[in-house]
């Protein structure tokens, strides 16, 4: 009977291969305008309670035997709570601040979902970035014939020197 300790590596692996995972929106790297929300998506085991945490820095750090990824300097906050569905996903709208003085700024994050079959009782995501950007903008809206010229006016995004915030592109 070698289907039994097939099984039994099979199960074994499912429980390991349990790990939680973060994403952003679907992805790991984000840029986001301020004042506009994404989707924070962390799956794990079922029904757990997972938080996120933010930090300036990527890390990694080992602790507790968990490779942690953020620095896990004193600037490292809880950003929100939630619990996994039935699934194993707890997906949430996170709004961002609409505070221009943010723009530029980078936030490191890792989800951790409190899982009592985890040896350490907690199990530490992968690691997302998310870099606040400004909204852009082409200015006022406008109607034209074609043909006709219209001026575009994104000028409202640009730093006090003139520059474009770092992170921001503009096409036209």
């Amino acid at each position: 009977m070698r289907i039994l300790p097939l099984l039994g590596a099979l199960a074994l692996l499912s429980l390991t291969g349990r790990a939680s995972d973060l994403t952003l929106d679907g992805v790991t790297t984000l840029s986001v305008p301020y004042g506009e929300s994404l989707l924070v998506e962390v799956s794990g085991g079922s029904g757990l309670p997972a938080t996120l945490w933010g930090d300036k820095g990527p890390g990694p750090v080992w602790l507790a035997g968990e490779w942690v990824p953020l620095d896990l300097s004193p600037a490292l906050f809880p950003v929100i709570s939630g619990t996994t569905g039935p699934s194993g996903v707890w997906s949430q709208p996170l709004p961002t601040p609409q505070d221009p003085s943010l723009a530029g700024i980078t936030v490191h994050l890792a989800a951790v979902v409190w899982d009592p079959s985890d040896p350490n009782g907690a199990d530490v995501s992968n690691g997302a970035v998310v870099s606040l950007v400004p909204p852009i903008g082409a200015g006022a809206v406008q109607s034209a014939e074609v043909g006709q010229r219209v001026t575009l006016d994104g000028s409202g995004i640009a730093l006090p020197g003139g520059e474009i915030p770092p992170g921001s592109q503009v096409f036209w």
